[in-house]
């Protein structure tokens, strides 16, 4: 995608341009699976297009702007918007399934899906909030009130514990079925993305 509204394809090998669509302005990377794409506007559009003509399957309308990268996952598109509203639709239709409110800002970033659950952060508020959500129903499981109050990011998450990074500079590791806070870690400076799992150690910028 792009600020000009032109979400395109392209021949990984040659760099060839093979389709482009108009009318879907974002500056985030769009989720693919099984040939399907999905993508958010910031005009307030969710998308589906047909990863391999570009053809157009549904669109939804959400309302507000969502130039954010969407998480697909149990049958459900996910994806925040600008007004702090996280949306699920139907991953084979793009009908509604559930909206959930955050308190203040919107959704940052990419949402994770694991287990029945939607975890996902916010920024823009006067006190951030990391959120797991039931993601047959959209009822909250739990929310975490970042400490600092800053924004926080989309976590990583291995088995049942998620670690996710905050703007203030803070690592958390938090218990995936409660949100109950395992331990945290006060980095030399914001970190604004998810922090990378591997063989047990802990990776982040």
């Amino acid at each position: 995608g792009n600020g000009d509204g032109n979400l395109s394809a392209f021949d990984a090998a040659s760099g060839k341009e093979l389709w482009h669509v108009p009318g879907i302005r974002t500056l985030a990377g769009p989720a693919i699976l099984d040939g399907v794409i999905y993508v958010g506007g910031d005009t307030g559009e969710l998308a589906a297009l047909d990863a391999a003509s570009g053809d157009m399957l549904w669109k939804s309308d959400l309302g507000a702007g969502a130039s954010r990268s969407p998480a697909v996952g149990e049958g459900v598109v996910a994806i925040g918007d600008s007004d702090g509203v996280v949306h699920a639709v139907e991953q084979a239709t793009g009908a509604p399934r559930w909206q959930f409110q955050t308190e203040g800002g919107g959704a940052t970033g990419t949402i994770a899906i694991a287990d029945g659950t939607a975890y996902f952060g916010t920024d823009d508020a006067d006190i951030n909030h990391l959120y797991a959500v039931d993601t047959a129903t959209g009822k909250a499981r739990w929310s975490f009130p970042v400490p600092t109050g800053s924004d926080i990011r989309v976590p990583t998450i291995d088995g049942n514990v998620l670690y996710a990074a905050s703007d203030g500079g803070v690592i958390y590791a938090l218990e995936a079925a409660t949100g109950k806070e395992i331990w945290n870690f006060p980095a030399a400076g914001a970190t604004y993305a998810p922090p990378a799992l591997i063989d047990g150690t802990l990776y982040f910028t």
